[in-house]
């Protein structure tokens, strides 16, 4: 079966997500042509259009040597907050020996306290830092991606860009 409107698409049960964007659009070529996902280009590919085999292997071989560097990069970003973790341990164990100091129950409490505040929030904001890095750097690839499998595939519905969704 060829996937020609929206109605065609949802027989092969995509996404919800991948659903709900398509259907945003008038046909599918406009679909194909505004889509950033490139996981989801290839999954229509596969029931529209399937790739020859150099064209995946390049297509892979390209989206590879891409993820090295980006490997690299995410490396030095986890020793950055490896470097916050410490300070914020440092920090606590400052705090600890003040306190201990003190002697008393309330210094040793106040210390606990403390030291749980700052890792918590030494913790959230690199922990948020990292995931809001993650998502904004996995979404950059995808379209990366997307770009350069358009550049690589006609886009497989442009024949069938008068039928409307």
């Amino acid at each position: 079966m060829k996937i020609r409107t929206y109605a065609d698409l949802l027989t092969f049960s995509p996404c919800l997500d991948g659903a709900k964007f398509a259907k945003k659009f008038t046909t599918l070529a406009e679909a194909w042509d505004a889509c950033e996902q490139s996981d989801w280009m290839f999954w229509i590919l596969a029931r529209v259009a399937p790739l020859p085999n150099e064209t995946s292997v390049a297509l892979a071989r390209g989206f590879a040597a891409r993820a090295k560097v980006t490997a690299a990069a995410y490396a030095a970003d986890a020793a950055d907050s490896a470097a916050a973790h410490a300070a914020a341990y440092a920090a606590y164990a400052a705090a600890y020996a003040d306190a201990y100091a003190a002697t008393t129950a309330a210094a040793h409490a106040a210390d606990a306290a403390a030291y749980a505040a700052a890792y918590a929030a030494a913790y959230a904001a690199t922990t948020a830092a990292a995931t809001a890095a993650a998502t904004a750097a996995r979404h950059k690839e995808r379209k990366k991606q997307s770009e350069e499998i358009r550049s690589a595939v006609k886009n497989p519905f442009l024949i069938h860009s008068y039928e409307t969704i």
